[in-house]
């Protein structure tokens, strides 16, 4: 009700955002965020009182230190000041939280309509300097059990460990992750480093961005590892010049001398036309940048550099899209057995495209390279074929030849720029895909049965509810980080409080409430601040702020009592923020979460750090994001951290303006077909050991606490 009174004008994208510079994390910022532990030695005795002190200041922000752990931090000031430092900054408590209503929850649900109406017309008048002034009653004190977090002890050179997996990792890995293999390569010397490198650095853009760091950082005897391919140098250039890695985007390069003779040695030794033709426009530009005529050696690199200045490349793709259009099997797979990797990827459209005769011949020529495909490809594909199979069943079953498809797909990049694809695809043969399910089923266990043995294996059901995480190039920062699509259960208090924080203009932080068919069903938001039963759920909204300056910010909160929901009306609650003035989320310092709380959120303090379930840094450059979708059935919240789509009506960038766009990204998130992890380890389990039901009897066991080492998923068991 307030839209008429609040600014709409149109963020413009902020074209200047630039990529950070790489931060030196400490060693103690780095155990505690992937290890839960500090870095320290163990001490014998310390004073009782100080011991007692550091406890109940880390029970505060909801931790708990071992005995180990916490004598070094109660015999160190330092050491105390830097590890509290990272506790407060991972749970939100570095922050300054002051709602718009200080009696939040109760003031807003017992105010008048007047009231709120005539205090957010005044705040928008005023270009959001004025707030109402209202004294700040005394709260109770917060008496709910909380689930404390461990942190303990570990020596120094155990982050070695971690710096091996996140190298040995076989999928993208986040902005942190980079952040933290890069600090691992300061403060280690490289001999301890070259102890701990991994045989094979799987994943091209890990690897690539490990180069970039040597190279910077002098670190000769790892930058002689060297690149494999001719793409390769185009990534290693793309990190020294602050690119996108991923090379979802373009890279204005900017290289030193020393920099671009290295580059031109390395692609000497491995220049082909067909991936210099794949990323030919990219090419160009680094080819002129390297001024690769200076270097009158690299004849091969001239050569080919010559030929794409005057367009006469010739990549494989042209070949095989030109033998597509003909239906030219023939072509098709002369061309593709030399590229295993791309006959993976375009599996599927061949199959649709030729007659069963020929689709059989496609798939026994495609098992003859399967085990030439990289494991982390066969696990999504065995993904995409089982979602094919469940949804065409019904289809055939109708006699209809064609399956309307709704699913996410993330592109690369640094920012989850959701993308949501319905498309009628021709169905395949169900014997085809059964066959094709098979052959990969059999291609990963033949390959995991050459791993050391596991024995007897017991997996955690509750590992079924997360996708393996294979795409975590564009995860946020924050207190826990999984994949896409994991689904982890909400407890059972009954009042969900979402919460943010921000530094800079107006960002809004809303609820949209679905029913099970996923159709928009309500909101709180700026322009509705509370809602009662007959609105099918109570819930209320702290007040809009539309001015955050600096050093404080602004905050705001939204309480839904989960108890009060009509599930006959409503199953899913989402999460949803959006810029409605200023730049993108990052430059605003946008911080996102949730807390969970008995009773109506009466008690403690509207913030209490120990409360919070997450908290992550928003980090997609964007305007909106869709945190995460609650079910309110299942009792279960569904991460999705993914940005939105954003359009700018006459009301502004709000919620109920863009209800048709929530509707379809929550239809697709429900969809992400992906092998789960249970899937998983269930496949190593049946090729290294022997799937048991119960962990009594287990040798090797995986709970559900593996959903948030998602590292040690991708080095240990994609390989």
């Amino acid at each position: 009700m307030f839209d008429i009174f609040k600014s709409n004008k149109e963020p413009a994208f902020d074209s200047s955002f630039k990529k950070k510079d790489w931060p030196l994390l400490s060693f103690q910022e780095i155990a505690i965020r992937k290890r839960g532990a500090i870095i320290g030695s163990s001490l014998d005795s310390v004073d009782t009182v100080e011991l007692s002190r550091v406890q109940l200041e880390a029970m505060k922000l909801g931790y708990v230190f071992s005995e180990q752990a916490a004598k070094p931090i109660a015999n160190d000031k330092s050491l105390e000041k830097e590890v509290f430092n990272v506790l407060q900054s991972l749970v939100g408590a570095n922050k300054s939280w002051e709602p718009f209503y200080p009696n939040f929850p109760k003031q807003v649900a017992n105010a008048s309509d007047i009231e709120l109406f005539l205090n957010s017309i005044t705040h928008y008048w005023a270009c959001g300097q004025w707030k109402p002034q209202y004294t700040k009653e005394s709260r109770l004190p917060l008496f709910e059990e909380i689930k404390l977090k461990k942190i303990e002890l570990l020596p120094k050179d155990e982050l070695l460990s971690l710096f091996y997996e996140l190298l040995s990792s076989n999928g993208s890995i986040s902005e942190k992750d980079y952040e933290i293999i890069y600090s691992l390569l300061r403060l280690f010397d490289e001999a301890k480093l070259l102890e701990n490198l991994p045989e094979e650095v799987p994943f091209k853009e890990v690897r690539c961005q490990l180069l970039a760091f040597s190279l910077e950082l002098n670190l000769s005897r790892i930058v002689s590892m060297g690149v494999t391919n001719t793409t390769d140098v185009l990534r290693v250039a793309t990190a020294l010049s602050g690119g996108d890695i991923s090379l979802a985007a373009n890279t204005k390069f900017k290289l030193k001398r020393r920099y671009r003779k290295w580059l031109v040695l390395e692609l000497e030794k491995v220049i082909n036309e067909d991936d210099v033709k794949r990323h030919a426009k990219k090419w160009k530009r680094l080819f002129h940048c390297l001024h690769i005529g200076e270097y009158k050696a690299a004849s091969k690199s001239n050569d080919i550099a010559d030929k794409l200045r005057n367009a006469k490349l010739k990549g494989m793709n042209t070949e095989v899209e030109a033998a597509l259009l003909k239906k030219n099997d023939v072509i098709i797979l002369e061309k593709l057995l030399s590229k295993p990797g791309e006959f993976a990827r375009r599996l599927d459209h061949l199959l649709r495209i030729f007659t069963e005769e020929k689709a059989q011949n496609l798939l026994a020529q495609f098992n003859e390279v399967v085990d030439q495909v990289d494991t982390r490809v066969l696990i999504q594909m065995l993904g995409h074929f089982r979602h094919r199979i469940v949804s065409q069943r019904d289809h055939i079953v109708h006699g209809k030849t064609e399956t309307l498809h709704t699913r996410v797909a993330l592109p690369k990049g640094q920012i989850a720029n959701v993308k949501v694809l319905k498309s009628k695809l021709k169905d395949i043969d169900p014997r085809i895909l059964a066959d094709v399910v098979e052959l990969i089923e059999k291609n990963l266990k033949e390959r995991f049965s050459r791993l050391p043995s596991l024995g007897k294996v017991w997996i955690d059901p509750e590992l079924a509810k997360c996708p393996v995480p294979i795409q975590m190039r564009s995860a946020s920062e924050g207190l826990k980080i999984v994949q896409r699509g994991t689904r982890m259960p909400m407890g059972d208090k009954n009042t969900l409080r979402f919460f943010i924080h921000w530094v800079g203009e107006d960002i809004d932080l809303s609820a949209a409430f679905l029913t099970e068919k996923l159709k928009f069903h309500s909101e709180i938001a700026y322009y509705k601040l509370k809602r009662n039963s007959k609105d099918g759920y109570q819930a209320v909204h702290s007040g809009d702020i539309t001015y955050a300056p600096a050093p404080e910010g602004a905050c705001e909160f939204i309480d839904i009592n989960l108890d009060s929901i009509n599930t006959d009306e409503i199953r899913y609650i989402a999460m949803d923020i959006r810029v409605y003035e200023g730049p993108p989320f990052p430059a605003q310092e946008a911080n996102v979460g949730w807390m969970m709380r008995d009773g109506l959120g009466e008690a403690g303090e509207v913030f209490d750090a120990k409360t919070v379930e997450q908290r992550i840094s928003i980090s997609a450059t964007s305007y909106s994001c869709m945190v995460a979708m609650f079910d309110v059935k299942k009792k279960e919240v569904i991460w999705l951290d993914l940005l939105g789509t954003s359009n700018y009506l006459k009301g502004g960038n709000n919620v109920a303006n863009n209800r048709f766009n929530i509707e379809d990204l929550l239809e697709a998130s429900l969809n992400f077909h992906q092998v789960s992890m249970y899937d998983l380890l269930h496949l190593h389990a049946q090729a290294r050991g022997e799937v048991v039901q119960s962990p009594i009897e287990s040798e090797s066991q995986f709970n559900k606490e593996l959903i948030f080492s998602y590292e040690k998923i991708l080095s240990e068991f994609l390989s």
